[in-house]
């Protein structure tokens, strides 16, 4: 199994690419390096455009469950943050309808309580390279904790250089910086 969580920030970004014809394109295209896509995150997602594509994501494949994985309350801060997250690359009917009839490669996380075992394990603090602590805020911790309990396969795709820092996610953080 392979999966890529994005944190809010990013999924903006994917969506922005989602629904522009010269990028992603609905799935029918490519990812490409922009914004908070960089070309590693560029790879991993048209890797698992690539499964799709191929058939790889079927229930009897070692690859079933593999795909986009975005918690339900990333989409609630997304809309809380609209106008500078989205800048107007994309419009709330095009959202409507993701939310509606996402692909199948994409995975809506639920807030139930596998995450709620999961947000536990999330430190409200950690200490950085410098020795300063430094608060984790909820909303972040809501990206780690969906990656935690998405198991040892699982990236997050995050803007947010903090979520290096936490244990439970060491080796297991796609770094990104916006272009």
């Amino acid at each position: 199994m392979y999966q890529v969580i994005l944190d809010t920030v990013v999924m903006g970004e994917f969506l922005a690419q989602f629904f522009d014809r010269q990028a992603a394109s609905r799935g029918a295209g490519r990812f490409v390096p922009a914004g908070w896509i960089t070309n590693d995150l560029a790879r991993r997602l048209n890797r698992i455009l690539d499964l799709q594509c191929s058939g790889f994501l079927d229930e009897d494949s070692p690859h079933s469950g593999s795909g986009v994985v975005i918690s339900s309350f990333a989409f609630v801060e997304l809309v809380r943050k609209w106008d500078d997250i989205v800048e107007g690359r994309f419009g709330m009917l095009e959202f409507r309808v993701f939310l509606d009839q996402p692909p199948e490669w994409v995975i809506i996380d639920p807030l139930d309580e596998f995450l709620t075992q999961a947000f536990a394990e999330v430190p409200s603090r950690v200490l950085d390279h410098n020795g300063n602590w430094l608060s984790i805020e909820w909303a972040d911790a809501v990206h780690a904790a969906t990656t935690i309990s998405r198991g040892r396969n699982a990236m997050l795709a995050t803007s947010d250089k903090k979520m290096t820092l936490i244990p439970e996610l060491k080796g297991r953080v796609i770094e990104l910086s916006r272009s």
